[in-house]
């Protein structure tokens, strides 16, 4: 049974009191037998905060960070999911006293570790001398186990459903893309599902490649296309997209996963130092993001219909000298649960610049200095003029 399925089940066995609940917004739908009072709690409606009326009675609806699209708790099958609402306001919520995403993402984190014990083993580097050797030997199922060391190499998953662990944690198990020419250290577009998996490696030294979709270099530490890998415990450092966006992380379509990551130390000479997230709705667990720079989006550019999810997360010290320190926000909804702002730096919006976006924060701090400010669109993707009228 595929890994999302298992993860539907989860969610039907959530108990109600645990949730995150809508109020006058469209995306609530008519499909679930329970109903919730929000009662007078203040709720943050992105960039502002607004009261829910006492007597609003809502009808509520799971939201898991881990899953996507949106769960109904009665119906949790993917005939019964609530389709992505796209709506350019920011929306009013709510939220119960506890939520669901530390259940499930245990749960989940479980269902990884059982699924990965599954097939032959491939031992770098004395069976294998490299890891990229071992991926092309690999069959579905797999398991590549690193032992310590720094490898000097770029590595292509090629669609494998396959496991490779750093079996010494990922600071003795280095994986540096330096080395002649440009390319992403880790690269992930050939359909990859959450069955290749990446557990305890550090991936330095990348310096981004062209992604032919969007016609502009990304990904310096890993490049993400149409593809839905999980990455656990993984460090991204040290990483420069030249001449291009998304030091740390770049990513264009798809479903990932990210587990105990850290993303720091990473530049970009466009957009984005630490992470670029487009038409993606990626999902971050236990992540920090730290001292990454960019001109715009320090710690995270986030854009273009990307619905990602943030979930006990840290942005700090990271820098734009332009706009959005920790994340700026454009056209996307990302979620942030019990995530933190702390020490980010830029001249506009030092947690947050938004634009045209729909950010949720749930449980989320933010240090005395840090601001979410409103911006105008980034000089390097503003909208072209219109043509003048011929006469």
């Amino acid at each position: 049974m595929p890994l999302v399925s298992e993860a539907y089940q989860i969610a039907q066995q959530l108990p109600f009191n645990e949730r995150r609940c809508t109020a006058h917004d469209p995306l609530v739908q008519a499909r679930s037998d329970k109903y919730a009072h929000p009662g007078s709690d203040l709720a943050y409606r992105g960039l502002q905060m607004c009261p829910i009326p006492k007597k609003s009675l809502v009808r509520v609806q799971y939201r898991p960070l881990v899953t996507r699209p949106i769960l109904t708790p009665m119906h949790a099958t993917p005939e019964n999911v609530v389709p992505p609402h796209r709506e350019p306001a920011i929306r009013r919520t709510c939220e119960a006293p506890r939520p669901t995403m530390h259940r499930l993402s245990t749960m989940l984190i479980c269902l990884l570790a059982v699924r990965a014990a599954v097939g032959a083993e491939l031992l770098v580097p004395s069976e294998h001398p490299t890891i990229s050797a071992a991926i092309k030997t690999a069959s579905d199922g797999d398991t590549i186990r690193v032992s310590a060391g720094t490898y000097v190499e770029r590595l292509d998953l090629r669609g494998k459903s396959i496991t490779i662990v750093g079996i010494d944690g990922a600071e003795a198990t280095i994986v540096d893309g330096g080395g002649t020419g440009r390319s992403s250290t880790v690269t992930c577009d050939s359909d990859e599902s959450s069955r290749t998996r990446l557990i305890n490696l550090t991936f330095t030294g990348g310096k981004g490649q062209m992604n032919t979709n969007r016609g502009e270099i990304m990904g310096g530490g890993l490049l993400i296309r149409d593809a839905s890998p999980v990455f656990v415990g993984c460090t991204f450092r040290d990483n420069n997209a030249q001449y291009g966006s998304g030091g740390g992380i770049a990513i264009t379509g798809g479903s990932p996963l990210f587990l105990d990551c850290m993303i720091t130390s990473n530049r970009a000479d466009n957009i984005a130092g630490g992470l670029l997230i487009k038409d993606s709705d990626a999902t971050f667990i236990r992540c920090g993001f730290v001292g990454n720079s960019a001109p715009c989006g320090g710690g995270a550019y986030i854009w273009h219909d990307a619905r990602p999810s943030f979930e006990s997360c840290t942005f700090i010290d990271n820098a734009a000298l332009l706009s959005g320190g920790g994340i700026f926000n454009w056209n996307a909804a990302p979620v942030l649960s019990q995530c933190s702002f702390a020490g980010n730096r830029s001249a506009i919006g030092s947690a947050i610049c938004n634009l045209s976006g729909a950010p949720s924060l749930i449980n989320t701090r933010l240090d005395t200095d840090q601001q979410i400010k409103e911006a105008q669109p980034h000089p390097l993707h503003a909208d072209e003029p219109p043509a003048p009228a011929a006469q």
